[in-house]
Order: C-alpha cells, then sequence, then structure tokens
C-alpha cells in the first residue's frame, strides 16, 4: 500500500502527490460508487429514519389526536408509514452493500414507490389543518425524492 509522496519542484510547487486518498479507505464495494448510488442509498436511509422518528416522537408525545380518539384508520396509516421507513433504511443498505445486484435494485425501486405513495396521500391531512412546517417538510421530501427516482429509473 502505497504511502503519501510528495514531490517539489526546483521552484518550490507540488509536482505530484500520489498515495492514499480519503476513497481509499472505504470498503472495496464502496470505492467504486457513484455520486447517484451513494444519493440512492443516503437519502432513502434518512427519509425512512426521519419517518421512523417523527412517529415514534408524535406518538410518546401523545401529539396524535386520533389515537386518542381511539380511530383504527390511524393505526394503519402509522403501520404503512412505519413500513415504508424500515423498506427505505433497508432498501440504502441494500444500495451500500452491493448497488448493482438485482436485490438492491428491487428494494429502493420498492421503497422510492412507498415512499411516493406517501409523498402524494400523507401531506393533505396536514394541508386540511394548514400545517405549515410539516407541509415544507413534505416539499422537502419530494425535493430529495425527485432525483432518488430518476436515478433509479436510469441506472436501472
Amino acid at each position: 500500500m502505497d504511502t503519501w509522496t510528495v514531490g517539489w519542484t526546483a521552484s518550490g510547487g507540488l509536482s505530484r502527490v500520489v498515495g492514499l486518498y480519503p476513497h481509499q479507505f472505504h470498503p472495496p464495494r464502496m470505492r467504486g460508487m457513484c455520486f447517484s448510488d451513494w444519493y440512492l442509498a443516503i437519502v432513502p436511509i434518512l427519509i425512512g429514519a426521519g419517518m421512523l422518528s417523527f412517529w415514534a416522537l408524535a406518538i410518546a408525545t401523545r401529539r396524535v389526536p386520533e389515537i386518542e380518539a381511539g380511530g383504527i384508520e390511524i393505526w394503519f396509516h402509522i403501520v404503512a408509514e412505519t413500513v415504508t421507513g424500515v423498506v427505505l433504511i433497508a432498501g440504502g443498505a441494500a444500495v451500500l452493500n452491493d448497488g448493482d445486484s438485482l436485490f438492491a435494485i428491487v428494494l429502493s425501486s420498492l421503497s422510492l414507490g412507498m415512499l411516493t405513495y406517501t409523498l402524494i396521500v400523507s401531506p393533505g391531512y396536514y394541508v386540511e389543518r394548514r400545517n405549515l412546517p410539516l407541509i415544507v417538510v413534505f416539499g422537502g421530501f419530494w425535493i430529495a425524492t425527485i432525483p432518488a427516482i430518476i436515478f433509479r429509473l436510469v441506472g436501472s
């Protein structure tokens, strides 16, 4: 394994640098990942973790009035969003592990499809209640999700 080697010119300038670069410290599978693969891994993991955290916090702080009212529908919604969050994290992890495998492509595609459905259906609740901060969060999720969908379609 090379070490850093630096050559200096007669005028005192740097002539070349060879050796270890930061990406060489990554596991072999991750060294060859391009930007789109990183995006397809990191963004779904972050959004999935955000979804799980949101619902854990909302339930723990009793900020879901439909639960207090005894509604069944909200539990189906929470389970669907929890499954979406878990599948997003799993899809991102699969892309990190081996983004070219059929398993990673299918799981990543499935997770983005689930997220797209969630991003179409869920904002209506917050629009009806005029909850601007969460409407903005959904807009941010769309801004992050559209490139991921394009990368998945182009890369598949």
